[in-house]
C-alpha cells in the first residue's frame, strides 16, 4: 500500500534533496556571527589568509605572523567540528561536506583576497 511516508523517505534520499540539505546547512554556518569576522576580513584583506578548495583556510604567506597563524587554526577547527557534525545529520562523507564549503567560501570570498584553485596555486579574486 501507497503510504506518504515513503515519499519522504525517497525524498530524503535523492542526490537532489541531499545536496540541497548540504547547501541549508554550509549557508547556516558561513552566515553566523563570530568574534573572528573582523579579523578574519583583515588577514584576508591583508593576503594572510585565503580561502581552500578543501573548505580550509591556508596560509597564502609563509611569512604570516602568529597571530594570523593561531586565527587560521581557531578558524579551522571549528570549520572541521561543524562539518562532522553536518556530515553526521546527513549521513554522508565529511570529504562531501568539506568540499561544498570550499566551494561556498570561495564563491563568498571578496574581489582581490586570495583563493587557493585546483592546480594548488594560490591567485587572487
Amino acid at each position: 500500500m501507497y503510504h506518504p511516508s515513503h515519499i519522504r523517505r525517497q525524498d530524503m534520499k535523492s542526490p537532489t534533496s541531499l545536496f540541497s540539505r548540504l547547501i541549508l546547512a554550509m549557508l547556516i554556518m558561513l552566515c553566523a556571527a563570530s568574534a573572528t569576522a573582523a579579523d578574519l576580513t583583515q588577514a584576508k584583506a591583508q593576503g594572510w589568509l585565503g580561502e581552500q578548495l578543501n573548505g580550509y583556510l591556508g596560509l597564502v604567506s609563509a611569512s604570516a605572523p602568529a597571530d594570523v597563524r593561531a586565527l587560521k587554526q581557531r578558524i579551522n577547527t571549528r570549520r572541521q567540528a561543524r562539518y562532522r557534525k553536518i556530515a553526521a545529520q546527513q549521513g554522508v562523507p565529511v570529504r562531501e561536506v568539506e568540499k561544498v564549503g570550499g566551494q561556498k567560501a570561495i564563491q563568498k570570498t571578496l574581489p582581490g583576497n586570495w583563493i587557493r584553485g585546483p592546480s594548488g596555486a594560490w591567485r587572487r579574486k
